[in-house]
C-alpha cells in the first residue's frame, strides 16, 4: 500500500528475526521503519519512505539471501 509519504509493506518473517530485521532497518536512518503487527505469527509492517523506495528494495532482496522474508498481501 502506498501512501502519499511512503509505502507500506508487510512481511511474515521468522519471530528470531524480527529484532535483528529491526535493528538493521535502524541501522540505515530514514529508508525506513519495522512495526511488529503480530508477534504471535511473526507478521511486521516497514513503512518505507518513497525517496528511500529502491534503496530499501534493495537491501530487502540482500537479506532475503540471509533470512526468510515473505511478502504478506494485506
Amino acid at each position: 500500500m502506498s501512501t502519499k509519504d511512503g509505502i507500506e509493506k508487510y512481511l511474515v518473517i521468522p519471530r528470531e528475526n524480527i529484532s535483528r530485521l529491526s535493528f538493521i532497518i535502524q541501522g540505515y536512518e530514514g529508508f525506513a521503519t519495522v512495526t511488529t503487527i503480530d508477534k504471535t505469527r511473526a507478521v511486521v509492517k516497514l513503512f518505507i519512505m518513497k525517496d528511500f523506495a529502491d534503496e530499501t528494495e534493495e537491501l530487502m532482496e540482500n537479506l532475503k539471501k540471509e533470512m526468510i522474508l515473505k511478502d504478506k498481501g494485506l
